[in-house]
């Protein structure tokens, strides 16, 4: 029988919890740019086609952040969250560069994570890693041939969800959400992942949800849409086996979107 698959013209990766500023034994400012440019720009390579757009769904928790935790200082290789997002920024903007050798277009699809939050008792939009994609916006517009384009929260749109992205590619639509609004059942989250993405789902339905927070990666389909978790470029972290019974992992994924199908040949890629 032959098998048609139908021609690819966008192609979709993630990318989560690079924690830019954190340090650990085997991780630090200098290694997470190492990592990204190199290595996860190089997997991407593998999968450029010609006249291919790429979509990047960016999942919150960029920058370490400042008072997150007691004792966060300790695990710091930049302590100053402004700072933090500036240079964060410049990484993803020279990592658009990169990326453009290869890809037709660029765009960016931004949702803020809990690491980015000013304080619990500031606005919503008080967060960090939305003032990285707002500078990386304003980056790529000095650049007029990196043809890129920042899909981050606006104000000024009333549809917009600080907290949850929706994305429309072909007639496929795609929800972003960090992670780290969902509850936990005795410290395992999958039961909650399912029951929110459920009640997301029944308001607007979407074909893939996108989470990052946890650490690790994986692909669980439910009938009718599926659940994708993106690890992070930080290892040396301990929080997801302690928190979660977990090992974190350094991937993300990619795939292909088609006319007719929303994730086509799902496929795990390091990011480190």
């Amino acid at each position: 029988m032959n098998l048609f698959t139908p021609k690819a013209s966008i192609r979709v990766a993630t990318l989560a919890d690079i924690h830019y500023g954190k340090r650990t034994a085997t991780y630090n400012t200098d290694i997470c740019e190492r990592r990204l440019l190199t290595t996860w720009a190089e997997e991407l390579s593998n999968f450029r086609e010609k006249n291919t757009q790429l979509h990047l769904f960016l999942l919150g928790d960029v920058n370490d952040g400042s008072m997150i935790y007691a004792g966060q200082e300790h695990h710091q290789a930049l302590l100053d969250v402004r700072e933090q997002a500036k240079r964060c920024a410049q990484l993803l903007a020279k990592l658009t560069e990169r990326l453009r050798q290869d890809y037709e277009s660029i765009t960016w699809h931004c949702v803020p994570g809990n690491h980015g939050r000013t304080s619990k008792f500031a606005a919503e939009a008080a967060n960090w890693d939305i003032q990285t994609y707002d500078t990386l916006s304003l980056l790529v517009q000095l650049q007029a041939t990196l043809h890129c384009t920042v899909d981050a929260y606006d104000a000024e749109r009333i549809a917009d969800h600080i907290f949850l992205r929706r994305v429309r590619l072909y007639t496929h639509n795609y929800a972003l959400h960090h992670g780290h609004t969902i509850h936990s059942y005795q410290t395992i989250p999958w039961y909650g992942i399912l029951q929110r993405a459920l009640r997301w789902h029944s308001a607007e339905p979407f074909k893939l949800l996108c989470l990052g927070h946890f650490h690790g990666s994986g692909l669980e389909p439910f009938n009718g849409f599926e659940m994708m978790r993106t690890g992070s470029p930080m290892d040396g972290d301990d929080w997801a086996l302690e928190t979660l019974g977990v090992k974190g992992d350094k991937h993300g994924w990619t795939f292909a979107v088609s006319e007719r199908e929303a994730l086509l040949y799902p496929t795990r890629i390091a990011l480190g």
